[in-house]
């Protein structure tokens, strides 16, 4: 039987691998957000996923969107006006979500984006090659190509 990857998973270590190639001599891990990330991903029995990943300590950010949005689209040129924009630009950078429905083929799973924060993945399908450990608590999600790989482990946190 093949083991369900619906419930709730927690992000425990995200890296990218860049792989040895004729420039680079020695394989490079790369922790994102220097490894202060945390996580969460959902898979619910209805076909959904959703991925919530973020830099730890991310600085607090006005929460004045409206007057932010003006300050934007007008070319802030007062040192606070720029600094409360680059306060969530910041903010924005140290976080990865989207969600859609899933589907798992030939030990992969396809996530087929709806919405996400990074624009250019919405209409798309990240797929991820699935890799089980400990008894099917610890899940591997790794996505290959260009010279490098991305591995992030999660780990099951309801009771199946």
């Amino acid at each position: 039987m093949t083991p369900s990857l619906e419930g709730v998973w927690r992000l425990s270590r995200w890296s990218v691998t860049h792989h040895k190639t004729t420039q680079n001599q020695t394989d490079t891990v790369y922790l994102p957000f220097g490894g202060a990330v945390e996580g969460y991903l959902i898979y619910n029995a209805d076909g959904w996923v959703t991925a919530n990943l973020m830099q730890r300590d991310r600085s607090a950010v006005c929460e004045d969107r409206v007057q932010l949005r003006e300050m934007a689209s007008a070319a802030p040129t007062e040192h606070n006006q720029i600094e409360q924009v680059w306060q969530w630009f910041r903010a924005g950078f140290g976080y990865v979500g989207y969600c859609g429905r899933f589907s798992v083929e030939n030990g992969q799973v396809h996530h087929h984006v709806e919405t996400s924060l990074i624009p250019q993945w919405v209409g798309t399908t990240l797929t991820r090659d699935i890799e089980w450990h400990d008894d099917q608590q610890e899940l591997h999600l790794l996505a290959t190509g260009n010279d490098m790989s991305d591995c992030l482990q999660w780990r099951r946190m309801d009771n199946r």
